[in-house]
């Protein structure tokens, strides 16, 4: 590694501060006259030569040379005659492509420029995407090129709005491919970051789908076919709006969940069974659209005909949605999928308890930000990139202080390449606190954040 000469724009870099002290959470130096470049692929900050070191045998070394462009990943560039998006698109016809009622999505990447080497096969080269939010995102842009090339009606209504949607997307998945560069093969860590970043650029265009969304229900047109794109991006949309809350689910199901009534418990939706739903939506479509009502039927769990929480009545749903849209799209009985799940048909008893539901909703997202999020963060493994289960609140190494792990298996895995640069008297910015202090810390900021909401409110 050489020192920066400030000669390459910032804003070409992967991520501008230490790649390594973003990996394990340290707290970034401040000034960056002693930031330092990977000279080969020039794409990655480091603040020491024991953070390079670090980072160079536990990520980069397997990515630089594909970053540098001095090879090519294998399936990592898109290509037309083998794509098998683009040969099935090929060999329906273009006529037939455009037809409302043919499934086959097509493919937009040949469409699009993708500039940057990557270290990793693209997902829709391989089949195998590196999150489940990345093939979300890939499976969004499919829809709307579908949608634009079949004139939708939302496409035609608001061409420039849609045109903004696909080119947010776009530089959404780009900027969750960067993170791979920094933590690595697929896993929490990774997880995290992805989901992270996406629910910060959702919000933005979730904003155009509402807005898109309410005046098509202001001017009365919806979608007459059983293949609604426009609802299903929706739906997809839905999905990236909860999987934020999904990440602190999880660690809060780990770190230990406190005593729940039996009614809530009864509707909760669990991580296992949220990430099952989930894949087998992404499964669903993987294959091209399908009739909307299918999507609705997978998250009912295989059945329409459901008991409504309310009144106990069997009924048949037509139509899913998520809490907070609970007030204003209530068409007959409706799935609620959130942090709960639940059917409410429209009957005068079901309307009072709509406000309930969205109120145990919330609740619920409390629980996980305090528990998953704060106490889950003082508890994280620095090795498998989980908090410790059951109050197992971790163990830091005894000699730098600067790494936390949740049990001897990870630690032993981890000293492979930590002993090359662990050392006493690292600096302070890098040094994790106690147990006692790291959980201190998690309940404090909890109480701060809840205390901003409050004043918010």
């Amino acid at each position: 590694i050489s020192k920066m000469a400030g000669a390459k724009p910032i804003i070409k870099m992967l991520y501008n501060g230490c790649v390594n002290c973003c990996f394990y959470n340290w707290k970034q130096e401040e000034g960056r006259s002693s930031l330092q470049w990977c000279a080969k692929c020039k794409l990655v900050f480091y603040c020491s030569e024991e953070c390079q070191k670090e980072h160079w045998f536990n990520v980069h070394k397997f990515q630089c040379k594909y970053l540098a462009k001095q090879k090519i990943y294998p399936q990592s560039v898109h290509d037309e005659a083998s794509c098998p998006n683009c040969k099935e698109e090929a060999e329906t016809g273009w006529e037939e492509m455009c037809r409302p009622d043919n499934p086959v999505l097509g493919c937009p990447l040949k469409n699009i420029i993708i500039s940057a080497g990557l270290p990793f096969p693209l997902g829709e080269m391989s089949g195998q995407f590196l999150t489940k939010t990345d093939a979300t995102l890939s499976l969004m842009l499919r829809i709307l090129y579908k949608m634009k090339i079949t004139r939708h009606t939302s496409w035609v209504f608001d061409p420039k709005s849609q045109l903004k949607i696909f080119n947010m997307i776009c530089m959404t998945r780009e900027q969750c491919w960067m993170l791979s560069n920094i933590y690595g093969n697929p896993g929490p860590r990774l997880n995290r970051a992805v989901v992270s970043k996406a629910y910060e650029s959702m919000k933005e265009f979730d904003e155009l789908i509402m807005m898109i969304g309410t005046k098509l229900d202001l001017l009365n047109i919806s979608e007459l076919k059983d293949f609604q794109p426009w609802e299903t991006l929706e739906l997809l949309t839905s999905f990236l709006n909860l999987c934020l809350h999904e990440q602190n689910r999880n660690s809060a199901e780990l770190v230990g969940l406190p005593d729940l009534s039996e009614d809530l418990l009864s509707i909760r939706v669990t991580s296992a069974q949220f990430n099952c739903f989930w894949q087998q939506i992404l499964d669903a479509l993987h294959v091209g659209m399908v009739p909307f009502m299918t999507l609705v039927e997978v998250l009912c769990g295989g059945k329409l005909k459901q008991a409504c929480y309310g009144c106990l009545k069997e009924v048949t749903v037509l139509d899913a949605t998520i809490p907070k849209m609970l007030v204003t799209k209530i068409k007959g009985p409706v799935l609620v999928f959130g942090n709960v799940r639940a059917v409410l048909c429209d009957g005068p008893m079901c309307e009072e308890i709509k406000e309930d539901i969205s109120v145990q909703d919330s609740d619920l997202n409390v629980v996980y930000v305090r528990k998953g999020f704060f106490e889950g963060a003082a508890f994280m493994c620095d090795f498998c990139g989980l908090p410790g289960t059951s109050g197992n609140m971790g163990r830091r190494c005894s000699r730098c202080l600067t790494k936390v792990y949740c049990g001897e298996k990870c630690r032993d895995h981890d000293w492979v390449v930590h002993k090359l640069v662990c050392r006493e008297g690292e600096v302070e910015r890098k040094r994790k606190g106690g147990q006692l202090d790291r959980k201190m810390k998690g309940r404090d900021g909890a109480e701060k954040h809840f205390d901003v909401l409050n004043e918010r409110k």
